[in-house]
């Protein structure tokens, strides 16, 4: 999704409509009140989709308004500091899905007959594989300004790494204590210890960010099925599914909130399962 200014770039998909005469491919949603000065403006939309290739990965990652996490903006009257990376930001993922059929047994390659092509034919082998990198953090609220309902985030502490040295290092270990994220990075300024009667203030962290990313997310599901004939309109299909093949553990967004001491930055459980097998059966007649 494409969007610009109507001086540079004008969309066959942006078409006239009534009351817009005179003002060349803009397009107001009906009913929609006054714009304000400091809101944006779009003069023209081009869509477009390509289905993805296997094994492709963007070339290119446009910021946009972060879309999860946290859910509010913390000042309407600066929506450029809104900008950031999107939750659902994925740089780079690659997925495989494939079958293989063994060139043994009835109607392949070798052992078409007898006693050895049926044991050892009619085998498929399949699976789908998922590898992708973790997606963007967002931290949770810092404290808040006295009759200011929105968010306040944090303030960032300068030299300092949102990611802990164990992370950092990547020599992580969660059964030791390690955490994810660096607590001394963050600094709420509006707590009374720290403000010491000065004015409130904003934070300066986006809201979501790429700096630091939660675990990537590995994934196998493998299948094998076996055909067996029994007579010319009739034959036999058993189907072993290993789902989550190789047991993996993805942990899941560990504790974003700075201000709960220990916990910050330990995930505290897993968005996967267990290894599951599963045997399906099914008579074609």
């Amino acid at each position: 999704m494409d969007f610009g200014n109507s001086s540079r770039y004008r969309s066959p998909a942006a078409r006239r409509f009534p009351g817009s005469e005179g003002r060349p491919g803009h397009c107001r949603a009906a009913g929609a009140g006054p714009r304000r000065p400091d809101q944006g403006q779009v003069d023209a939309l081009e869509v477009s989709h390509e289905p993805p290739a296997v094994g492709s990965r963007p070339l290119v990652r446009k910021p946009g308004a972060g879309n999860g996490g946290v859910g509010q903006e913390q000042n309407p009257s600066n929506l450029h500091q809104e900008k950031a990376l999107s939750s659902q930001d994925i740089p780079r993922t690659l997925v495989l899905s494939w079958i293989y059929q063994l060139p043994f047994g009835q109607g392949r390659k070798w052992l078409n007959n007898g006693f050895a092509g049926r044991v050892l034919g009619g085998w498929d082998l399949g699976a789908v594989q998922r590898y992708m990198s973790g997606e963007p953090i967002s931290f949770r609220c810092a404290s808040g300004i006295p009759g200011w309902d929105n968010c306040i985030y944090f303030t960032r502490v300068a030299d300092q790494n949102l990611k802990s040295a164990a992370y950092a290092s990547g020599s992580l270990n969660l059964a030791n204590g390690d955490v994810m994220f660096n607590r001394g990075a963050f600094t709420d300024l509006n707590l009374e210890s720290i403000r010491n009667g000065a004015p409130f203030t904003f934070g300066n962290i986006p809201r979501v960010t790429g700096e630091v990313r939660n675990w990537p997310y590995y994934n196998e599901d493998f299948s094998v099925t076996k055909n067996v004939p029994i007579r010319e309109r009739l034959s036999l299909s058993l189907r072993f599914e290993l789902l989550n093949v190789f047991n993996r553990h993805v942990f899941g967004i560990p504790d974003t909130q700075p201000n709960d001491g220990s916990n910050f930055g330990r995930p505290t459980f897993t968005i996967d399962t267990p290894r599951n097998v599963q045997i399906f059966g099914r008579l074609t007649f």
